[in-house]
């Protein structure tokens, strides 16, 4: 079980949109936690790479990050599949 799990579960329970803008503290409250520091100051963290635990919850669930404002602390995800 991954910390980023319930991330996976809300996407997996969202609606039939094709896109949603999250800001960072709205993904700190599905997750019950902050997200760590490298999530603010690296693109990478925010990579669809498989390899990543937080990137399997969403890519698992359909979704895929389309563009990341680190400084709005924003992320928009597309429906994948």
């Amino acid at each position: 079980m991954s910390k980023y799990d319930p991330l996976g579960q809300w996407f997996g329970d969202f609606g039939r949109g094709v896109e949603v803008t999250l800001g960072f503290a709205d993904i700190d409250e599905l997750l019950g936690a902050a997200l760590p520091a490298s999530a603010d100051h690296h693109r990478a963290w925010w990579a669809n790479d498989p390899t990543h635990v937080q990137a399997r919850a969403w890519l698992d669930a359909g979704w895929a990050v389309d563009a990341v404002d680190r400084r709005a602390r924003r992320v928009r995800f597309r429906r994948s599949r």
